[in-house]
């Protein structure tokens, strides 16, 4: 902004003043004046005026610089607030008053305010004659403040800090302040906390994105030394692909959506398979540098083919569009954090005083010259260094070396000279906040939540636990004052400052919440003292650096001595905690608590599975080994669990830990029970039927008492607590604070012997809506999945179903399979995955048919025999039949792909024929196939291979005759009435195929087994079997008809068989209910064949009735499939329910049994709610502070999804990241 800009910015802003102030402030009148009154002849910018003309408010407006004139357009710099404390000083002496008026200092990014100075005080931070000297230059205001005034001006006098001046939220905020200064109301000191960390943190920020985030990315790519050191350093804390995993780096950083899909994936896929083969970081950093100086059109074949069309991302350097952004962002922090805690050691402890002199650092009497950018990294390493060695050699304990010891974050490099301004400010907010420490306690809050705010700390890695979980756990956890406290997974302290806050309520009798702090004094340290009982590990410096200055700041008026925080492997423990003296021999923990992560076994570094090791008799006696060919893949919270009762836990101590509810409806998780009911007195499991955090999984907590003695443990009494969806459409915060009330709630239903008080429950139940039973833990079953522990009833009802004479098992009449062409049933058989291996081979549309026609003359009529109908998406089922007509819908569906508009999908390719027999175009097509054809899917399945080297097809060319003539082959298919969506987001639905159409693996396929006869069409499993080379084993003593097969799906869609999915089938981490194959052969089905005609008719009937009402709210469209609520299937399912009530009517008739078929349906719907709540929308009940810090719209701030970044790992560990917190089956 120059002087002109100025200008502009503070006429707008005046014109915005004034506009607003068109009502009373405070009871009073005002006016916003322009350069006017004057006083002693100086203008101020902006002056409120009330009635009588006395000024209230005064503001120094600036433009925004940046350079060597930073400081002088700051706000925060000397000259603007020299300047704007004169001219209240001046109108002060002009209108005889006892104090100025308010004065602030403002560009357009930004206003800071500041309260009036009384009278007697100005003397001691204003030469009020140098105010009223002529001014040539900002320098000239800058000399009338007096020597330590600014300090003192910044750490006493600020209210508020304000972003965004124009802006009419800001302006509101702007009078709500000068309100309070004309009625006298007090404005709180604790604002400056508030003001001082986001100044901090603006610093921090600035420093990284002027003079950090550039010279680190420019290092990596350019010094093999430097690149080495760091991806060592991130394989030791669990990174596993080095700097080049995900939340560390990434590709295509700010690009739209179609630029990553078309651009950044295929190139990612082509980096990984270019760098795969290196053997060493060394290798690797240069096989990176290479490829990196190539332009990405080089590697990305969409950019090849478009030409002149393709986007100007193409003609970059690959460098270009390579960021190590998170890892710079956290050194930068890091480098913040230190310097912090620093700052509150200087307090307590004989240490060199970190200041800079002029162009230099004193470190020991020796003054460090800072010249280069690069000798501040070095400077400061020099005075972390001497002041951790001089408190080791003063308190002889080395706990402080956490703090200032980070390994891969340590490694910071700075590129420009003003990087040495920018850290030497960061010291100076640093001072200032060390300075109000003294008169301001309780400044935790503001450090928590405002230095990484949590939103931030996810993207840098960081799971924010719910400050009111943390509270229920601890409150319950811990039961005495000289406990002994371990968070195995620290992160950033949530858990342990909980804890803190407990156990000096406990051993002081202190509310922390209430403001009554630890005190300390020469003979006593209660801050010390808590500290001691606290236990923190993480794999993360990162992480645990945050917790140690966390903890530092639950009272740093106190001084301390011992931090048992520490960077390690809880599987380490505790044995690692032992070697740093922070434990002694075989001393065990009172309480285990955390949030451990969601991480699945194919996500755990290698070195972690090493020390998982050391329990794995104990997860083979219960089955917990992972098992990826069983399915089987237990989260890592189960072994965390494990681990902490095997060995740290003493007998009678307590685990407390909120881990994914996923396992309540696994197979492993029915033996993880069985784990917790032979080592715990399980107290309480509360299920929370909300996403808490950014992983797409819900929760449950987890509080148990470990006992050996069986007897007692038979004894116990398990309280089951669900918390429903609340009211969706609700905003967040009220969400949050509902949620919040309802945990607190349940919370104070603790007893002084840490059992739950049944009349506080039911006032829980009563206000809060939560559900609960008390079950004796000796009943609860070691056989079957515990979700229906939480639902009434529901037991009973899979017990009915399982075990009635009218009910057989799906396989007896059908064979399940994932689609139905002979490559997907026989890859079930295998042990293969049963896709197709190659959806952009096997997939056609009329589009595709006329672009191969264009290349290959003849290619339509060659290929049209051997092309399909088939259902492509599960999307494209709408209702409960699948027609010719819905197929053909599809088939003429137009699907805009970018610029252009192309036919969707609709057949699939079965050339099941010997290569040479086929035509010679689709020789050519399969050639193509075998060369230029790359897979669209990601990750597991080799995504961006050649098509022909795709897992599934690999399988099909190793397999051979007699069921495939090559990898091209998928063996034919087998007509299938019946099918199902696999993964259903709310009501699963089971549907007729009204035509023989192939599929793939998202639809479930029942393979008959028996003969079907439909009008004069008489389908004969016998026939296929034989063609088939018996791939399926034939039941020939059953024929069914049309209306049997009617009246099976009313029974598959009914809320019976939704009850048992809900309970039986595999929940995923979206929310999806899962049917699985091998659950699908195990349903129980109503047995047609034995009950009344009359009533297979009448069952027939209603699925018609289901069919006719569904079409009514489909119509003809095919958005009806989208499983969103709003108008989606959600809401389909919803208006259906008085069918679907007929129908359970029928069927509950038909058993003989007596239910409430609406209770069956609510009990249904809840489950279902529970499922997919609990991954849609995170809440963060209880947060500890509002500080309501607006973001900013500099680019610099963006910080992208995780879905808006091409994640380096990609290409490097096809297994999946550290930090995703997730769980299957």
């Amino acid at each position: 902004m120059n002087g002109n800009e100025e200008v502009e910015f503070t006429s707008e802003f005046w014109h915005k003043l004034k506009d607003y102030l068109g009502h009373l402030i405070g009871g009073v009148k005002l006016n916003a004046k322009y350069q006017w009154p004057e006083y002693c002849g100086k203008k101020p910018d902006i002056v409120i005026l009330d009635e009588k003309g006395i000024p209230q408010l005064i503001i120094e407006t600036k433009r925004k610089a940046e350079g060597k004139y930073e400081d002088i357009y700051d706000p925060l710099g000397r000259a603007p607030i020299a300047q704007a404390l004169c001219y209240a000083a001046l109108a002060l002496e002009s209108h005889n008053m006892n104090r100025t008026p308010l004065f602030a200092t403002a560009n357009e990014s930004v206003i800071i305010i500041f309260r009036g100075v009384e009278r007697r005080e100005l003397e001691n931070l204003l030469d009020i004659e140098l105010c009223r000297e002529k001014h040539t230059s900002p320098e000239d205001w800058a000399k009338a403040l007096k020597l330590g005034a600014h300090d003192k001006l910044v750490q006493e006098y600020i209210i508020d800090r304000l972003e965004k001046p124009l802006s009419e939220s800001t302006i509101k905020r702007l009078f709500e302040y000068v309100e309070k200064w004309i009625i006298n109301v007090p404005i709180t000191p604790p604002q400056l906390y508030r003001i001082l960390i986001e100044q901090l943190r603006q610093h921090i920020e600035e420093l990284h994105d002027e003079h950090v985030e550039d010279a680190v990315k420019a290092k990596i790519l350019n010094n093999p030394e430097y690149f080495s050191k760091l991806y060592e350093q991130a394989k030791k804390q669990g990174y596993k692909a080095g700097i080049l995993s995900p939340g560390l780096s990434s590709l295509c950083l700010h690009e739209e959506w179609s630029i990553r899909k078309r651009i950044c994936e295929p190139l990612a896929e082509e980096i990984k398979k270019r760098v795969s083969g290196s053997k060493s970081p060394q290798e690797l950093f240069f096989l990176l540098k290479d490829i990196t100086e190539k332009d990405i059109k080089e590697l990305v074949r969409y950019c090849r083919e478009a030409e002149e069309k393709s986007p100007s991302i193409c003609d970059k350097k690959i460098r270009e569009v390579l960021s190590f952004r998170n890892l710079s962002r956290m050194m930068t922090y890091v480098l913040g954090a230190k310097i912090l805690a620093y700052k509150v050691l200087e307090m307590h402890y004989n240490i060199p005083t970190l200041k800079f002199l002029d162009d230099s650092i004193e470190v020991d009497g020796e003054r460090i010259e800072i010249t280069d950018p690069n000798d501040i990294t070095e400077a400061l390493n020099r005075v972390f260094a001497t002041a951790s060695k001089r408190l080791e050699e003063s308190i002889k304990i080395r706990d402080f070396r956490p703090l200032f010891e980070t390994g891969l974050y340590d490694m910071i490099v700075f590129k420009g000279s003003g990087a040495i301004k920018k850290v030497k400010a960061l010291i100076e907010v640093a001072d200032a906040i060390k300075e109000s420490l003294g008169h301001l306690p309780g400044i935790i809050g503001y450090v928590y939540e405002g230095f990484i705010p949590p939103s931030e700390r996810h993207q840098l890695g960081q799971f924010y636990t719910p400050p009111a979980v943390a509270r229920l756990i601890t409150r319950w956890s811990i039961r005495s004052g000289d406990d002994r406290v371990l968070d195995g997974g620290c992160g950033s302290g949530t858990f342990l400052i909980e804890a803190y806050k407990r156990l000096l309520f406990l051993k002081y009798n202190k509310n922390y919440d209430n403001n009554d702090y630890p005190s300390c004094r020469e003979d006593y340290n209660e801050h010390q003292e808590i500290l001691n009982r606290l236990y923190g590990v993480d794999i993360n410096a990162f992480a645990t650096q945050l917790t140690s200055l966390h903890l530092m700041f639950m009272e740093p008026r106190c001084p301390f001595s011992q931090l048992k925080v520490m960077p390690g492997d809880f599987f380490s423990a505790p044995e690692n905690l032992e070697k740093v003296d922070y434990l002694e021999k075989a001393e065990l923990f009172d309480a285990v608590i955390g949030n451990p992560p969601y991480t699945r076994w194919v996500e755990i570094p290698d070195e972690t599975k090493k020390l998982i090791g050391r329990i794995r008799d104990l997860a083979k006696k219960y089955d917990l080994v992972a098992d990826l060919r069983r399915g089987r893949e237990p989260g890592i919270y189960t072994y965390w669990i494990v681990h902490a009762a095997e060995n740290l836990l003493k007998s009678g101590g307590r685990l407390g830990m909120i881990i994914s509810n996923m396992w309540l409806q696994t197979d492993y998780g029915i033996d993880f029970g069985r784990f917790l009911l032979d080592h715990f007195k399980i107290k309480a499991l509360i299920d929370i039927s909300y996403r808490l955090f950014d992983a797409l999984i819900s929760t449950v907590i987890v509080l148990a008492e470990k006992e050996p003695d069986k007897k007692a443990r038979d004894k116990n009494k398990v309280l089951l607590i669900r918390i429903p969806p609340i009211d969706s459409s609700l905003s967040d915060k009220d969400v949050e604070r509902k949620l919040d009330e309802a945990l607190r709630c349940i919370e104070s239903s603790i007893t002084p012997d840490y059992e739950f008080d049944k009349t506080v429950l039911e006032e829980c139940r009563r206000r809060h809506g939560i559900w609960y039973k008390f079950a004796e833990q000796s009943e609860i079953p070691t056989d079957r999945k515990w979700i229906s522990l939480f639902f009434q009833g529901i037991e009973d009802v899979v017990e009915t179903l399982e075990r009635h004479p009218l009910m057989i098992r799906a396989n007896e009449w059908f064979k399940p399979s994932r689609g139905n062409s002979i490559g997907s049933i026989w890859a079930l058989d295998n042990g293969v995955r049963p896709d197709l291996g190659a959806k952009d081979f096997f997939y056609f549309s009329e589009t595709k048919i006329e672009e191969w026609e264009r290349k290959l003359k003849g290619f339509r009529d060659a290929v049209r025999p051997y092309l399909v109908p088939a259902i492509t998406a599960s999307r494209y089922i709408k209702t409960f039949e699948f027609t010719y007509g819905d197929w053909e819908r599809i088939r003429d569906k137009a699907i805009k792909k970018g610029e252009e508009e192309k036919k969707a999908y609709a057949y699939i390719l079965i050339a099941h024929e010997k290569r040479e027999n086929l035509p010679q175009q689709l020789q050519e097509y399969i050639k193509w196939g075998e060369t230029e054809c790359r897979t669209g899917i990601k990750r597991t399945r080799g995504g961006g291979r050649i098509c022909r080297d795709a897992e599934a097809c690999r399988a099909r060319e190793e397999s051979g005759e007699p069921f495939f003539h090559g990898w091209y082959d998928l063996g034919g298919y087998i007509p299938t009435l019946v099918m199902a969506i696999r993964q259903a987001g709310y009501h699963p639905q089971f549907f007729l195929a009204k035509a023989p159409f192939v599929t793939y693996d998202a639809i479930i396929t029942f393979i008959p087994k028996v003969r079907i006869k439909i009008d004069h069409y008489i389908y004969d499993p016998i026939k296929y079997s034989k063609a088939y080379h018996n791939i399926i084993n034939v039941n020939p003593d059953v024929e069914l008809d049309l209306v049997e097969i009617k009246a099976l799906l009313a029974y598959l869609n009914s809320t019976f068989m939704w009850i048992w999915l809900e309970q039986t089938g595999r929940r995923t981490g979206g929310g999806i209910l899962a049917l699985e194959a091998d659950i699908s052969g195990e349903m129980p089905v109503l047995n047609v064949k034995k009950i009344d005609r009359g009533d297979v008719v009448e069952l027939a009937m209603l699925f018609d009735k289901l069919e006719f009402e569904a079409r009514k709210l489909a119509g003809t469209s095919l958005g009806i499939a989208s499983e969103g609520k709003e108008g989606g299937k959600y809401k389909m399912f919803e208006k259906l329910r008085p069918v679907f009530k007929k129908i359970d009517s029928k069927i509950a008739e038909i058993l003989g049994i007596t239910v409430d078929v609406d209770a069956l349906w609510d009990s249904a719907w809840d489950m279902m709610e529970r499922r997919v709540k609990g991954a849609g929308r995170r809440v963060r009940p209880g947060t500890e502070v509002e500080i309501d810090i607006e973001e900013r719209d500099r680019r610099s701030r963006r910080f992208s999804p995780p879905d808006n970044v091409v994640p380096l790992t990609e290409w490097l560990e096809p297994e999946g990241q550290r930090e995703t917190k997730s769980d299957t089956a």
